[in-house]
């Protein structure tokens, strides 16, 4: 017969049995999105919004991944100010 500590470390052991992969597909889901974070992608909601939609399928995965690829932010020149937003010429 089992104590009820036996029992609880099993529980927790099948928990973590669980929840760890689960984390690590979660991730493996959203790495377009996260690679768009570390390489400041400029159509960030959009590579997510892709990814959150369609990444399901694969093909929608692979466009996310794509995406970040060839929108990378340009490189920053050195001194150079960054502006937080730009006016409408009109």
């Amino acid at each position: 017969m089992e104590s009820g500590l036996q029992k609880g470390l099993v529980g927790l052991g099948i928990a973590i049995a669980t929840l760890v992969p689960a984390a690590l597909a979660l991730w493996l889901y959203f790495l377009p999105t996260w690679l768009a974070g570390v390489v400041r992608a400029r159509h960030g909601l959009v590579i997510f919004l892709v990814n959150l939609l369609l990444g399901w399928t694969g093909l929608g995965w692979l466009a996310a991944l794509w995406m970040d690829w060839r929108f990378k932010a340009p490189p920053l020149q050195a001194g150079a100010v960054q502006p937080v937003y730009r006016r409408m010429k009109w």
